[in-house]
């Protein structure tokens, strides 16, 4: 027998090799059927039934260093990681979920979608069992029987339950992002609903109120003040000018208006979800706000028609994208393939650190968020207007590669810490990855849980740098999910104090060329404090020690369409004519492309036309071959665009003497 692997090889398997039987599992199914194989991506088995796995599987794993490559086959019984995917199907099976998931390792992870008919019929008790769950809230979502089942099977979270309930209120939205030290509008609250601000939302505050002055018998704030006027409105003393937002605090009520001065024509502007090619409608005889409910009422921040759309997966990863915003003309720019046009997006210091703090603070490994830039001096000011869920780029080959790599990465080191990875996409990010936030931007610290386990990005670096290669051989005991606390979905303890983003990160994009970083490789023996000194300021602790600035691609295709080209000689009287009328030297080119010579030209070869069939058809037989078929060419299509091109190249010259002097004139075209 071949001897096997030694442990510090590149080429291990990913997983232990001592054989232990795996777990019996149980897979929801909406039919009946046997035991799913390992290969299969979604196995159909009865829902009280267990599947159990009958012979032993072959890992393959495959490593080329460019010259030669190496298979290492071990014969082992091994568990899935079963991924549980709880949510709406339209979600769930869209393309880019789909996209991922396909790009998970199939001998890795297992996925079991729930489906619609589980999820809202079923109780959670019959939910099929998981170890890592994706649960996110959309339309018709039972976010509390999701939470009920996560409490009841502790499968580990990739987004947060708790914190998506708070992604359903505007306004828990902007006090979180205020005390994360994020920039968010200028705004001020219409709370109807009693609600009771943490940060600037409720304006001006009476005296006391937060010993119960101003507040009824069950804590609710009493009628809160509005006054409407005709440029602004005023909110607890709080004045807003026009033009400015107002938001439902629903999250899920996109019905937003933005409101016009009367110097400006006034009128009101409601956005909504694309409809078709439209995103906004303007309304010139809408002058008053809403008093149905409660809103958000912000100052209208000027961008200069676009929007930032940012991406994350886990705090050091972020895709952003710049699109059209509704508020220009309400029409969505769309590409030949029906998908609204969107433009890649390079990320301030400042920018990359609130994607960073957004995940942290809402605990969402996979979520999207929108930027409002503005030019403020000599700065740059990015404003975070929105928090969305679990939110995906479209048709992005290369995000759905990254955060497949990703995910597999957080997923192995939460609950299988202790498998073998031969490599690592996160190996660049790692060595200055701060996943605690520990004293860069807090003053004070929770000091809650002191039993926390080590953290997901300890985990994923202690398996890069060798820690666990003594313990390769021995059984996985990866499964118990609970080894660091309960609250397993919390990416990291979350800071009580940040510093705004102002004051700590500088208001520029990377500077430091690529060339003259440290690579991946090195960098993973990288301390904190050498990454610093690097950095020049102590204050900033950098996550990417190198950045792929852009891609440069040069292509020219081989396959085009021939120039369709009429040519010939000319000497008729009228062309030379037209030439002489219309150039300023006869020795040069004469080349016309607007609509007016053109129709000045047809009507001329229409003289032609006329001048030889006069003179007999038979003897200009040629002539007015050719002519004619300028002429088709000419009325074929109206005169607009650049579809057809006029070029005279002169031939021939003669001077002609006149009393004034001699002139050069063209005689052959």
């Amino acid at each position: 027998p071949a001897p096997p692997p030694p442990r510090s090889s590149r080429l291990s398997s990913p997983f232990p090799t001592s054989p232990r039987p795996p777990p019996a599992i149980r897979i929801h199914s909406n039919g009946t059927g046997s035991g799913g194989a390992m290969g299969s991506a979604s196995p159909s088995v009865n829902l009280n039934k267990k599947a159990t796995f009958q012979e032993p599987m072959a890992l393959t794993r495959t490593s080329s260093n460019g010259s030669s490559t190496t298979t290492n086959t071990t014969n082992a019984t091994v568990s899935r990681i079963r991924l549980g995917i709880c949510a709406m199907d339209k979600k769930a099976r869209s393309k880019p979920m789909s996209e991922i998931l396909k790009r998970l390792d199939a001998q890795t992870f297992e996925p079991i979608f729930f489906g619609d008919d589980v999820i809202l019929n079923e109780p959670v008790e019959n939910w099929p069992e998981c170890d890592v769950l994706i649960a996110f809230y959309s339309n018709g979502y039972p976010l509390e029987k999701a939470e009920k089942y996560h409490s009841l099977r502790k499968p580990y979270l990739l987004n947060d339950l708790r914190m998506q309930r708070t992604l359903m209120d505007r306004r828990r939205v902007y006090d979180l992002l205020e005390e994360s030290g994020i920039d968010v509008p200028r705004h001020v609250f219409m709370s109807r609903d009693g609600y009771i601000s943490t940060g600037t939302g409720d304006g001006h505050r009476p005296e006391g109120e937060g010993d119960d002055g101003g507040m009824d018998g069950n804590g609710c704030k009493e009628d809160p003040e509005i006054e409407e006027h005709d440029d602004h409105i005023e909110v607890n003393g709080v004045i807003i000018n026009k033009p400015f937002v107002e938001k439902p605090v629903d999250a899920d009520d996109h019905n937003i208006a933005i409101y016009y001065p009367s110097s400006a024509g006034g009128g009101c502007k409601k956005l909504f979800r694309k409809v078709g090619d439209r995103s906004s409608e303007f309304y010139p005889e809408i002058n008053e706000i809403r008093r149905d409910g409660s809103y958000i009422y912000e100052e209208f921040i000027e961008t200069q028609g676009t929007d930032v759309k940012m991406y994350t997966v886990g705090p050091d990863y972020g895709h952003a994208e710049a699109r059209k915003s509704p508020a220009v003309d309400g029409k969505v720019e769309r590409n030949p393939d029906g998908k609204e046009v969107r433009f890649p997006v390079i990320l301030t210091l400042r920018e990359k650190e609130i994607a960073r703090r957004i995940v942290l603070v809402f605990k969402q490994q996979v979520c999207g968020f929108d930027i409002l830039r503005i030019q403020e001096g000599d700065s740059l000011v990015s404003y975070v207007c929105d928090v969305n869920g679990w939110s995906f780029v479209k048709n992005s080959r290369k995000y759905y590669d990254d955060c497949a790599t990703i995910l597999t990465e957080h997923m192995l080191a939460a609950v299988k810490p202790k498998s073998k990875i031969s490599f690592s996409a996160l190996a660049p990010l790692l060595a200055t990855m701060e996943d605690t936030v520990e004293d860069t931007y807090r003053s004070k610290t929770k000091k809650k849980r002191h039993n926390r386990g080590p953290s997901i990005a300890d985990r994923v670096k202690s398996l890069l740098m060798g820690d666990n290669a003594s313990n390769a051989n021995e059984e996985d005991e990866a499964l118990d999910l609970h080894a660091s606390d309960t609250e397993n979905s919390a990416l990291c303890e979350v800071p009580e104090d940040f510093k705004p983003v102002r004051e700590i990160v500088p208001d520029r994009l990377a500077t430091e060329p690529a060339s003259i970083v440290p690579s991946g490789a090195s960098s993973l023996a990288e301390t904190d404090d050498d990454a610093q000194s690097r950095s020049g300021d102590p204050m900033v602790k950098t996550t990417h020690q190198e950045e792929l600035r852009c891609v440069l691609t040069v292509i020219r295709h081989g396959d085009r369409t021939p120039k369709q080209k009429l040519k010939g000689d000319i000497t008729e009287e009228r062309f030379l004519q037209y030439f002489h009328d219309h150039t300023a030297d006869v020795k040069k080119d004469l080349k016309v492309k607007a609509k007016k010579p053109m129709v000045e030209f047809l009507e001329c070869v229409k003289a032609v036309i006329k001048d030889k069939e006069q003179e007999g058809a038979k003897k200009n037989r040629e002539v007015l071959y050719k002519v004619r078929h300028i002429r088709d060419i000419l009325q074929r299509w109206k005169f607009s665009g650049l579809n057809r091109k006029l070029q005279m190249k002169p031939r021939k010259w003669i001077v002609e003497e006149y009393p004034d002097g001699n002139v050069t004139k063209c005689s052959e075209l």
